[in-house]
């Protein structure tokens, strides 16, 4: 009896200690899988923390793009109307040019047909009657006021020569109509 209760508390032991080994296996064992589920845990947080900051950067950049391609179509459109108005700016100027253009050939004719200061003037103003009607002056010099500035656009008149330019023919019967509309008739 004895030998065998010292083989069945020796088999116990035994057991005990395979059992205690087991168990100390197993607690390795749950702590590394412990571990290991930790870190796979932060890599998934840590991924997901990538992958939100990437769909944030993404509508980051679709607005950016929106934003892009509104102010691509607004300076298309601005472009578009400045190209209009420059058209249009330059159809007028080109009209005035024209206008200009004749007005200068037109005074041009004029200044190369007033006489010479050796020439006997028709009148007061130094232009023939031809010329009076063709720059409709409706006036005659003995109507012109003898004010001192009626004087001088009467002196201007006297004074054009056939070298004198458009322009002067210009500034003088400038002077004639601003003394008649300032005096009147007398």
């Amino acid at each position: 009896m004895s030998a065998a209760r010292d083989a069945l508390v020796s088999r116990l032991g035994e057991a005990e200690g395979r059992t205690e080994a087991s168990e100390e296996r197993t607690a390795y064992c749950e702590r590394e899988l412990q571990q290991q589920l930790e870190r796979h845990a932060e890599e998934l947080d840590i991924r997901d923390q990538e992958v939100v900051r990437a769909q944030a950067a993404m509508k980051r950049l679709e607005k950016e793009m929106a934003l892009a391609a509104r102010a691509h179509e607004a300076a298309a459109a601005a472009a578009e109307e400045n190209v209009c108005s420059a058209q249009s700016k330059q159809a007028v100027a080109m009209e005035r040019a024209e206008e200009l253009q004749e007005e200068m050939q037109r005074m041009s004719r004029i200044s190369a047909a007033q006489p010479t200061k050796s020439a006997k003037p028709a009148n007061a103003f130094g232009l023939s009657s031809l010329e009076l009607d063709t720059l409709n002056l409706k006036v005659v010099s003995e109507r012109l006021p003898r004010d001192v500035e009626a004087v001088s656009a009467e002196r201007y008149a006297c004074n054009m020569t056939s070298k004198d330019t458009a322009e002067d023919a210009a500034t003088w019967l400038w002077r004639i109509s601003t003394s008649l509309r300032i005096y009147g008739p007398s």
